[in-house]
Order: structure tokens, then sequence, then C-alpha cells
């Protein structure tokens, strides 16, 4: 019964670890910065895409806990002559959702880092092995599951899974804002779309990884040795 009890915990844990060390690397600087860069990535009027990635970047620190509010605060939207901007880049509601995001954000983070330890003290611990085998298996394949799923509704309607999305997350009223609004300049549909791929395709490859070294260390553990020649 425990046993039981502890596989299915951790086989749950595995889409959490995966998805929060994703989203971690997806709100890396250097992840921000290629995907401006990319072939392709609209451009917004009077911000290039080095200006863009500077501000996104600080916005991007600041949901994953690494910058200060005062730091949100103090971004300023470019002036199309190079001058020095006055106005603030977001609005009180938009910094209000970033907070909302930043909340979400850290605890999907810490979920996924007690899942990702409690998995791994298991594969460390011997009598656990086999344990923690069958975790990764069923974690694994219940990943690549759901990330099926999710690259499906992603391919034929991120419109609706984008807001139902928000919908269900957030607070009526607070995730909507103009199209010259900062966040929407700064991080445009397609980002989203970008980021949702690369969610996807990050989570399904950590998902059949896991599941088959499960496999493999459940296949090794149940082979029969022969016996030796007298």
């Amino acid at each position: 019964m425990i046993r039981g009890t502890a596989t299915f915990l951790l086989a749950v844990g595995v889409p959490l670890a995966l998805a929060a060390a994703v989203v971690s690397i997806l709100a890396t600087p250097a992840a921000v910065r290629m995907e401006y860069e990319r072939p392709g990535f609209p451009p917004s009027v009077g911000m290039s895409h080095e200006q863009r990635a500077e501000l996104a970047v600080v916005s991007t620190r600041y949901v994953v806990g690494n910058a200060t509010t005062a730091e949100l605060e103090a971004l300023r939207r470019p002036l199309p002559d190079g001058g020095d901007a006055r106005d603030a880049l977001y609005a009180a509601d938009e910094v209000e959702h970033l907070r909302d995001v930043r909340v979400r954000i850290t605890w999907l983070r810490r979920a996924g880092l007690l899942a990702g330890l409690a998995l791994a003290a298991a594969w460390l611990v011997p009598a656990w092995r086999p344990t923690a085998a069958r975790a990764s298996v069923w974690g694994g394949g219940m990943t690549v599951g759901l990330i099926a799923l999710l690259g499906a509704g992603i391919a034929v309607a991120w419109s609706w899974l984008f807001t139902t999305f928000h919908v269900l997350l957030f607070p009526e009223g607070t995730w909507q804002f103009a199209a010259d609004s900062g966040l929407i300049r700064l991080f445009p549909d397609v980002f989203w779309s970008d980021a949702a791929v690369a969610l996807v395709g990050g989570v399904a490859l950590g998902g059949l990884g896991i599941a088959l070294i499960g496999r493999a260390h459940a296949r090794r553990r149940f082979v029969p040795t022969r016996r030796r020649r007298r």
C-alpha cells in the first residue's frame, strides 16, 4: 500500500518537475534573446529587437523571482529618436498581472523542485529503486500522453487554449490588454505560441527520457542471470 501510494505520487510529480525545469530555461535571458532574434519574429513599431530584448529580460527575470518590483516599474518605453524615455513601460494593471504570473510560477517551481528531489532521493536509496523505476515509467508515459494532447490543442485551437489557460489561472479582467500596452508590444501572441511549442517539446523529451531510464532499470532487474558452467 505504501509503495503503491509512493509510486503514484512520484509519477504525478514527473510532469510537474519537467514543466518547472523547462519554464525556468525558457525564462533565461539567452532563451528570450534567441526568440527575438529568430527569423520572422514580428517587429514592434518604434522599438528594435534589441530594445525589446533588454526590456523583456528584466520582465522575465521578475516573473521567476530574480528581479524586484522596483526594477520592473523602473522600465521605460523606448523613444523612436533614441531620446530619454519618461513614460513607464507598464501600467499598474500590467504590473499586477506580472505579479500574478510570478506567484504562479513560483508555486510551480517549488512543486517541481520538491517532486524532482523526491524522485531523485528514491533512485538513490537501493531499496526504493524499483519504486522509482516504476514511477519513472508511469510518470514519463503520463507526461508524454498529456503533452501529446496539449500539442494537438496548440496545433488546432491555440487561441482557445490560450484563453482557457488564462481564465483558469487568473481573475477575470486582469489579463487582457490593449495592443499598444507594454506587455503586448514586448510579448505578442507569436511569442507565447513559440514558448508553448518549446515547452511541449522540452517536457515531452524529458518525459520520454525518464520513462526509458525507468524501463531500462526494470528490464535489467528482471533479466535472469545465466548459470555458470561447471
